[in-house]
Formats: C-alpha cells, structure tokens, sequence
C-alpha cells in the first residue's frame, strides 16, 4: 500500500506516533524556503493525511513526543533563531462533538534543534 503525500513537503520534520496515529510537527519545506508551524497527522486505517493543531512558533529540527497524554514539540530553528522553547499540546473537550487544541510554552535552558525527545510516562 502507497502512503499519500502530505499536503506540505517537509524536511527535517518532527515525527511521533501517538493513539495510533503518526504527527508529522513542523520542518522545512525547500520549495518555499521557510520553517514550517504545520502539523499533519497520518490515520493508518484511511490512509490518508490530516491538518493537525498549527504551533505557535515555526520549527524545524524539533523533538517531538508524548508526555501524559500531551504531544511536546521541543526547541528547533525557524531559520536564524534556535528555539529555547518547547509546546506542549492539550486538547480541551467542549462537548461531545467538540474538542480545541491548546498549545502552551515551556521555557528551556539550553536552545536545541536537530536531536531527538522521548516521553517515559509510568
């Protein structure tokens, strides 16, 4: 089975799976020259990409994970500037149709880009 194409070309792209679904976070895209702040999510069972939460920040080169129940974007670059910053995604529940995406920042101390994050929840 071919994958579909994401709506955005993207490299050095965040990536983690989480609820069975796969979250492609920020990246470059070459063609138009820029960092992206995009999230497109893989659904395995329709084989098809998504729109995802959109980041606060442009981010390229981030780690991404899990961390309870949260999706954690951590530093990268937006071209000139590494992220001392990391966004934590929450998902608010207004009814039983209706959820919103809330990102809010953490401080790090150290700016990153191009490694790797890893949640270890108990």
């Amino acid at each position: 089975m071919a994958l579909p194409s994401m709506s955005v070309r993207r490299s050095s792209v965040g990536v983690t799976a989480w609820g069975g679904l796969i979250y492609a976070v920020g990246g470059y895209d070459g063609y138009m020259r820029q960092c992206l702040n995009t999230v497109e999510i893989y659904e395995p069972r329709a084989n098809r990409w998504r729109a995802g939460p959109t980041l606060m920040s442009r981010r390229s080169g981030a780690g991404v994970t899990v961390v309870a129940y949260k999706l954690v974007t951590v530093g990268g670059h937006d071209g000139p500037l590494v992220r001392d910053t990391a966004e934590v995604k929450t998902s608010v529940i207004l009814s039983k149709e209706t959820s919103v995406y809330l990102w809010f920042y953490m401080v790090l101390d150290i700016r990153r880009a191009h490694f790797e994050a890893c949640g270890c929840d108990p």
